[in-house]
């Protein structure tokens, strides 16, 4: 049986950390090592870590708080598993989700990446990830299309990747975006995590951040396209990724014929998955006109405004706009 190292990085979680490692001791596949990486936590994280006395347990603390992506390279660097598990030290793993895993990679030797769906805490809520690999890469492109949280890889490529320790946001989505050309990613079709959702969440924190941090990988992904950059600069295409200030109609126009070249460019250099591209292409498209037609304008886009807007969208999307009586 294969080794697979489980990686959990704490800071004061105390409240939860104990049900997280007790999930990880409950797997049905037995054969792991729990690393757990203390970030200098100030409560009594530790104490509760030290209650556990299974001997897969390792820890190891940080001098001084570094981040969760120092924290993970750190358990990565000392794993000795043949693949690695995360795992959010506020989460907890159902029992079957380490033997599940490891099953694919056997079945699959060119799998490098292997996630699930999560489970709000609490609630039916899914939260749900594209199953196979050109779905999952070209959706990269609108955001994040796996969890850290709930994934299983080789240790070869994260010992050869790992996250970059200067990222405090985002670090899972730049890693994948760096490292999906390097192997097949899936995603079981099952929830496999329970997520927990509470206040002191980093993401709830610095959600400004975070989204800015999203749109500039979602940038470096689309200029694999290689499209010219002087002719649509980035700070054009962030400003409507992130719909956060106004934006001229003209903008608005220059956006689309963007997302056009975009599908020309993949047609011609095959980049991207045709088909999925298309499909994201048209996604960012459609969400960019509900956002202006069908919702309440935040960023001072007026009843003119999208008058005149309609003459650089397809007749059918003016047309659909019109007879539904869009109070535009």
């Amino acid at each position: 049986m294969d080794l697979i190292s489980v990686i959990i990085p704490v800071y004061n979680r105390a409240e939860f950390i104990g049900e997280a490692i007790q999930s990880i001791l409950s797997q049905t596949y037995k054969n792991f090592e729990l690393i757990i990486v203390d970030d200098a936590s100030t409560d009594n994280t530790l104490e509760v870590i030290k209650q556990f006395k299974d001997k897969r347990i390792r820890l190891l603390r940080n001098r001084d708080n570094y981040g969760v992506s120092v924290s993970r390279n750190k358990g990565i660097s000392n794993a000795k598993g043949s693949f690695i598990a995360f795992m959010d030290s506020d989460d907890i793993s159902l029992p079957t989700r380490l033997e599940k895993q490891i099953m694919k990679f056997l079945l699959d030797e060119d799998l490098m990446v292997c996630g699930t769906w999560l489970q709000m805490m609490n609630s039916e809520k899914l939260i749900r990830h594209a199953e196979y690999h050109n779905e999952i890469s070209t959706r990269l492109l609108i955001h994040c299309s796996l969890s850290i949280g709930s994934v299983m890889m080789k240790s070869t490529i994260l010992k050869e990747f790992k996250l970059n320790p200067n990222l405090k946001y985002g670090e899972d989505y730049e890693l994948w975006s760096r490292i999906c050309w390097k192997g097949k990613m899936f995603n079981i079709q099952e929830p496999l995590l329970i997520y927990r959702i509470h206040k002191n969440q980093l993401s709830g924190e610095n959600k400004s951040k975070q989204l800015h941090m999203d749109a500039d990988i979602r940038l470096s992904l689309f200029k694999m396209l290689d499209y010219c950059i002087t002719v649509f600069p980035d700070t054009l295409i962030k400003k409507v990724f992130l719909f956060d200030r106004y934006i001229s109609v003209s903008e608005f126009s220059m956006f689309l014929n963007w997302l056009n070249s975009l599908k020309n460019l993949n047609n011609n250099k095959e980049v991207f998955p045709k088909n999925e591209l298309n499909a994201v292409i048209e996604e960012i498209r459609q969400d960019l006109i509900f956002k202006i037609y069908y919702r309440k304008s935040f960023i001072g886009l007026t009843k003119f405004w999208r008058i005149k807007a309609l003459r650089h969208l397809r007749k059918k999307e003016s047309f659909k706009i019109v007879s539904k009586r869009i109070k535009i």
